[in-house]
């Protein structure tokens, strides 16, 4: 049933199929765009269909076939699963701007018993924060439960609680006046290219390993790297 579903073929040097792709709630950040062009560019015969999903979700269709690939944060380490590594990215502990005179000089313990925004429990970044009060001894005493990064990021701005936020984004809304950071703190988490490790001889799964090497400038001769390796999903990070 697998091998009749993805059907692909090397026919003059094009791939014949259709491929099932995980997506994130931040396509920029994954650059979906760059690489459908580069795709189409390269493997016109090869149909992409896009799924959003949260990761961990993604990580779960993966290995069972609902997907035959996707964009995924955190811990790859399967013995099934084959992946590639894009980039790293830093958390911030984020609260709203109003909140700035609550933050500074708080202390872990002060944060801990505040309201915590987080993404469900299959998702990458409940891990990351469930990590970070692990570190302190700790657990979330109040939790709101969103399942969108942009929809953690606006309630954050809007006081409902605190939350990590990745850098980039936490940077840009204190600039924009809308939102403060606690210390210096923070955790990374790296962005891979999952795919069953059955499939790394497959001509789709070849095929989208080429653009994704193209676009994000990853030579040829760089190896994918072993299961076991750790993903630094929870690795910690001082400025």
């Amino acid at each position: 049933a697998q091998a009749t579903r993805d059907l692909a073929k090397t026919l003059r040097n094009e791939v014949l199929g259709k491929v099932r792709l995980g997506t994130s709630s931040d396509p920029l950040f994954i650059r979906v765009g760059e690489f459908l062009s580069a795709q189409i560019r390269k493997h016109p015969m090869l149909q992409v269909e896009l799924q959003q999903t949260v990761t961990g979700a993604a990580f779960s269709k993966v290995l069972d076939g609902e997907l035959d690939a996707a964009f995924y944060y955190g811990d790859v380490r399967h013995p099934a699963m084959g992946g590639l590594p894009l980039r790293t990215s830093i958390y911030r502990v984020a609260a709203a701007a109003a909140w700035a005179s609550r933050l500074r000089g708080a202390s872990w313990n002060q944060l801990a018993p505040l309201p915590w925004i987080i993404a469900p429990s299959i998702s990458s970044h409940y891990k990351l924060v469930h990590g970070l009060f692990a570190k302190y001894g700790t657990s979330p005493a109040e939790v709101v439960e969103a399942n969108q990064e942009s929809l953690i990021v606006t309630l954050v701005c809007a006081g409902i609680g605190l939350s990590l936020v990745r850098e980039d984004l936490a940077l840009e809304k204190q600039a924009s006046g809308e939102m403060c950071l606690w210390g210096e703190e923070g955790l990374e988490s790296r962005l891979w290219f999952i795919y069953p490790l059955a499939r790394e001889a497959d001509p789709v799964i070849r095929a989208l390993l080429d653009v994704l090497r193209e676009i994000w400038n990853i030579g040829a001769e760089q190896k994918i790297e072993p299961r076991g390796a750790k993903s630094g999903a929870a690795a910690l990070r001082r400025s």
